[in-house]
């Protein structure tokens, strides 16, 4: 019989009802955040559709703090099943800015389950990267490393990231076409040398300085902060301590943990986390949320 408990969810994202609901307590904010991470004095009778009803005691001081400041939200604590295996091709387009370079040059990236890290046939294209020729001719080189010196234009493997060789003597612009990928899965671009990763899904192209780039291309599922590649309710603890300031989530997690795509992260974010791992809802991320009238 599966364990079942209980996670404490924010409906409301403002920061000192959730303090008031700590002292209410006897409880630092910090110690109250953890109680609820780990919920297990927190537990009452319930009953799944489809499972055994499990007989937990209820404790006093969760009557008391039930209010309309929370939704409960129970969760089935069940190893994630995998998820179905996508198949899918994305595209990267170079273009410099030097007139005397007008063709664009576009590689391919992807993800097939029956691929591997090293060259496929059928699948994976192999390439060359030669030396850039001497000043004043311009160049412009795209490609995907693989193990070895092998070079691709076209890289597909059974998961990310892709290691993406960007070589230019101008400026140069970037584009991409990800409208093959899943909507549930987010892709960032890092570029490396201290510039901030940039979410493939916000913008479709970023101009970049001349020069030789290593950038590394990352995928992961909405609502996976973890990087685990399961959603669970431990991703949503992990919205929620962030919220109110007990960690800091990466650039990468940011974009993970906006499943209701607002550009913010938010307690309500923790609560449609919750509810796809419960099977409330069956895709992330979800946009246009209606919040319901507190009762």
């Amino acid at each position: 019989m599966p364990k079942v408990q209980y996670i404490d969810v924010l409906s409301q994202e403002e920061y000192e009802k959730l303090k008031d609901l700590a002292n209410i307590e006897g409880l630092s904010l910090e110690d109250f955040i953890r109680r609820f991470s780990d919920s297990s004095d927190y537990q009452r009778c319930l009953k799944i559709s489809g499972f055994e009803e499990v007989n937990i005691v209820t404790t006093r001081r969760f009557r008391r703090i039930s209010s309309a400041l929370f939704t409960i939200i129970f969760v089935l604590i069940l190893d994630a099943s995998e998820a179905q295996a996508q198949v899918w091709m994305a595209s990267i387009t170079a273009k410099s800015s030097d007139p005397r370079l007008p063709t664009p040059i576009s590689v391919e990236f992807g993800i097939n389950p029956e691929s591997t890290n090293g060259f496929d046939p059928g699948l994976d294209v192999i390439t060359e990267l030669p030396p850039p020729p001497p000043p004043p001719n311009p160049y412009l080189q795209v490609v995907f490393m693989g193990p070895g010196l092998i070079v691709f234009s076209t890289d597909i493997r059974p998961a990310g990231p892709w290691k993406c060789i960007v070589k230019s003597n101008d400026e140069f612009t970037l584009s991409w076409d990800i409208s093959s990928v899943p909507s549930d899965v987010y892709l960032v671009l890092d570029p490396g040398d201290d510039i901030p990763i940039i979410d493939m899904r916000a913008i479709t192209s970023e101009k970049f300085h001349a020069g030789s780039y290593s950038m590394i291309i990352k995928e992961g599922k909405y609502g996976d902060l973890s990087g685990n590649r399961k959603i669970t309710s431990f991703d949503a603890s992990l919205v929620l301590q962030y919220i109110v300031g007990l960690i800091n989530l990466s650039p990468e997690q940011k974009i993970a943990a906006d499943v209701t795509g607002d550009k913010t992260v938010s307690a309500l974010d923790a609560a449609l986390i919750l509810q796809y791992t419960v099977g409330l809802i069956t895709l992330l991320p979800i946009k246009h949320i209606t919040t319901a009238p507190i009762k």
